[in-house]
């Protein structure tokens, strides 16, 4: 067994997150787990109250826990405090695409209170988001490293993909509408047909719009069967969509940025749009996208920086007991 432990507060969200991290590291993983029972005032008062009580029970263990996701915000800073227990927190969005406990301002005012050799070390998934916890929480440590990843396409170039490009995901403020809605009068002279699948999406011109949830095998079914999957954001820190898409084969579109050129490795691929000013580069990169299509190959690297970052960890508990 491992010393180390993860934590998964919200198991319903990150299930496939847990298998990938299980995946990438090659370890036999202790996931503890807090079940939410309901999403009434109650439920959710009892929800952080498990919550609080997990964290004391684990922090009193003394061996080291990644948190898969910071539930309480900035606020985990102060829950997992410790000088004797190394605290690894997972830390997806440093600003949240949407409104989230504890990441607002007197939130983090109260976390860089804590002193920093106390402070649990933070896990960050871009050199953006590294950029913006450093600027929140000077003094903290903080690692990069890829999302956990398993491919689960045959690693091979892919002829003649389905003409149709993929958004995928539950609509957030973050959303770019506009792109959405300068391709969509354009998709169709192309040949291509346009999806949008995920709760809380308005109607967009020239899109199908499926405005419902999705389960996870309705989520990878609409992967497999895209063209392309495209990330429409206007702002953003990492995109487990984006690496869902790369571990299953499917071409991945959006703005050049650090998470896909650097975290997904997809620089200097068809899909990704320098000018994004430019209508004419989208449709290239999307039209590029579904042709003829090589997988990105970077499971190898991201099992070797989650191991080395695995075996560090387990260095370190053993040390500290």
């Amino acid at each position: 067994m491992t010393q180390l432990v993860v934590y998964d507060p919200l198991p319903e969200a990150f299930a496939h997150w847990e298998r990938q991290l299980s995946a990438t590291l090659g370890e036999k993983v202790d996931f503890v787990r807090t079940q939410n029972e309901g999403l009434g005032r109650g439920a959710r008062i009892w929800a952080l109250l498990r919550h609080v009580k997990t964290a004391r029970r684990l922090l009193r263990s003394g061996r080291p826990v990644l948190v898969t996701w910071p539930l309480l915000g900035w606020l985990e800073v102060i829950l997992w405090a410790s000088p004797a227990t190394t605290v690894y927190l997972s830390v997806h969005d440093p600003r949240p695409l949407r409104r989230q406990i504890g990441l607002g301002k007197a939130s983090a005012w109260l976390a860089r209170r804590t002193p920093s050799r106390w402070r649990p070390k933070i896990i960050a998934y871009s050199s953006v988001a590294l950029d913006t916890i450093r600027d929140t929480l000077p003094g903290t440590s903080i690692t990069m490293l890829p999302l956990p990843m398993m491919p689960q396409a045959p690693q091979a170039p892919t002829l003649a993909r389905p003409r149709r490009v993929l958004v995928l995901g539950q609509y957030k403020p973050a959303r770019d509408l506009d792109v959405l809605a300068m391709l969509g009068s354009r998709l169709p002279q192309a040949g291509i047909a346009g999806l949008i699948a995920g709760r809380g999406w308005p109607p967009v011109a020239g899109w199908e719009v499926h405005d419902r949830f999705l389960t996870e095998a309705e989520f990878d079914a609409e992967l497999m069967s895209a063209g392309c999957l495209l990330i429409p954001y206007q702002h953003y820190f990492q995109s487990g969509v984006a690496a869902r898409a790369v571990e299953l084969g499917t071409p991945v579109v959006g703005a050049e940025h650090p998470f896909l050129c650097e975290s997904l490795g997809l620089a200097g691929t068809p899909g990704i749009v320098c000018d994004v000013a430019s209508p004419e580069a989208w449709m290239e990169a999307i039209s590029a996208s579904v042709e003829t299509h090589s997988p990105v190959d970077i499971f190898d690297e991201v099992r070797t920086r989650w191991h080395d970052w695995f075996v560090q960890a387990e260095g370190l508990a053993h040390r500290l007991t």
